[in-house]
C-alpha cells in the first residue's frame, strides 16, 4: 500500500507524515506535490 496526503498547511502535513510513519513504517508516501497538477501527476 502506498500513501498520498494532500494537505496545504505544511505544519498539519508534517505532523500527518509523522503519524504515518509511526504507525505503518512499512509503507511509502508519496509526495509532496506543490500544486494540484502535480498531485495528479503523482497519482496518475
Amino acid at each position: 500500500m502506498t500513501f498520498f496526503i494532500l494537505e496545504d498547511e505544511v505544519a498539519l502535513y508534517d505532523h500527518l507524515c509523522r503519524l504515518l510513519a509511526l504507525t505503518r513504517p512499512d509503507c511509502p508516501l508519496v509526495g509532496p506535490a506543490a500544486t494540484l497538477a502535480e498531485a495528479r501527476a503523482l497519482l496518475a
